[in-house]
């Protein structure tokens, strides 16, 4: 059996033919690397040769347009040793560093926590329920003023947040307490 193409063969697709812009390398395209040497640039007009001085003595006068000839420096001369100021060598054992002596911190002090005055959740409950009950309001005041001034004379406990809020809404609803019943005995005796 022999590979014969068909007569109905596809046809040959065309060739890819790439963009020629200046940006693919057509017109107008600057090659980067080019292949050819660049024209030489003339010399710059300079003096004549007969003016021109020599850059060193010992060597020849450098024809105009050439590099200078490397010239070698003068070995650079190390910086002066300027010996310390009066300074005396340690001695070991003598009198060398001295470790001040230890002086142990003492821990933080850490205070018991001082409770509060026993009556402090009563009076916040009778302040509390005084909105509702304003009977109760100066109650809250009476015994929260007498838990204050048991603190204040040196009882072991403390005066705070909670027996405070009972305190002063005790005197708050209180004083509500006492402008509504005069309120009402004005009303009464305006009326008769």
């Amino acid at each position: 059996m022999s590979n014969e193409q068909s007569p109905a063969a596809e046809p040959s697709p065309e060739p890819y033919i790439a963009p020629k812009g200046p940006e693919f390398g057509g017109p107008g395209y600057a090659d980067p690397y080019p292949t050819e040497e660049p024209s030489p640039v003339p010399p710059p007009p300079s003096q004549p040769q007969a003016q021109r001085q020599p850059s060193s003595p010992s060597l020849p006068p450098t024809p105009i347009g050439s590099p200078a000839p490397y010239q070698p420096q003068p070995p650079a001369q190390p910086a002066p040793v300027v010996p310390p100021a009066h300074q005396q060598p340690y001695q070991y054992g003598t009198q060398g560093y001295q470790q001040p002596p230890y002086v142990p911190q003492p821990y933080p002090y850490y205070q018991p926590v001082v409770p509060e005055h026993p009556s402090s959740v009563t009076v916040l409950v009778l302040g509390v329920v005084g909105l509702f009950f304003p009977l109760l309001s100066p109650v809250a005041w009476f015994i929260g003023s007498r838990a204050k001034k048991d603190v204040q004379r040196g009882a072991p406990y403390r005066w705070a947040a909670t027996g405070q809020i009972g305190y002063v809404l005790g005197i708050i609803y209180s004083v509500i307490m006492l402008l509504g019943v005069g309120f009402f005995m004005l009303m009464i005796l305006g009326l008769s």
